[in-house]
């Protein structure tokens, strides 16, 4: 399955893009054109669920749902854990919860937050506010269209029914070892926060890390 990479700044402002596609035999199988051109669009508009996650208490202890949010089960219409001001949270949000947690980067990790069309979009979440997050595509056989079929006959969310199944654990490997390369480039005394990364070498490693934990290939 192709998938579309983004960090996003605090500022909501796009730091650094790249596509991973599917490797079939000696070809390489992207998001189609149309699709191409709609996936910061898709990624943007799953920034609001990110940030509701944000100050959220244990926002990721209901597992992965399909619906979007998480805690709930599924149901979008349950609003028990995305209340900020919850009775037993005395003011203390998601980011001040997960500081409890020694492994804080295996606490940054939010999973499946949203989908669309059989999409499906995971994110991460730093301390300090960037937001990485990621489009799965569908690809079926590797022949079809990546992303499914977007139609007036998808709507009523029988699309989501083709969602993208998630590996976790190959993909919070990535998210992870990709915080740390931010993280060394924030070291840069020549790099300012939310300005955009188009180095090379940031580059060439994420991209090595994508090929080594989630790139699918047949």
């Amino acid at each position: 399955m192709p998938q579309y990479f983004a960090i996003i700044g605090t500022r909501d402002n796009p730091i650094y893009e790249a596509e991973f596609p599917s490797i079939s035999g000696k070809n390489s199988i992207g998001f189609p054109r149309d699709l191409k051109e709609l996936n910061p669009f898709i990624l943007h508009a799953a920034l609001d669920i990110i940030e509701d996650l944000q100050w959220q208490m244990n926002p990721n202890s209901g597992g992965v749902t399909t619906g979007g949010y998480f805690g709930t089960g599924g149901n979008s219409n349950s609003n028990s854990n995305l209340s900020v001001n919850n009775s037993n949270s005395s003011g203390v949000g998601f980011l001040r919860n997960r500081s409890n947690n020694n492994n804080n980067m295996e606490n940054c990790y939010l999973g499946k937050v949203d989908h669309f069309y059989g999409l499906s979009i995971t994110a991460y979440l730093t301390y300090g506010g960037m937001k990485f997050v990621m489009i799965h595509g569908t690809t079926g056989d590797l022949g079809g269209s990546a992303g499914g079929n977007i139609s007036g006959d998808d709507v009523g969310g029988n699309a989501s029914k083709s969602a993208v199944q998630i590996d976790d654990n190959a993909l919070k490997l990535f998210y992870q070892e990709v915080h740390e390369l931010y993280i060394k480039t924030l070291m840069n005394p020549f790099y300012r926060l939310n300005d955009p990364i188009t180095t090379p070498a940031f580059d060439k490693r994420v991209r090595a890390l994508a090929r080594k934990h989630i790139v699918t290939s047949k």
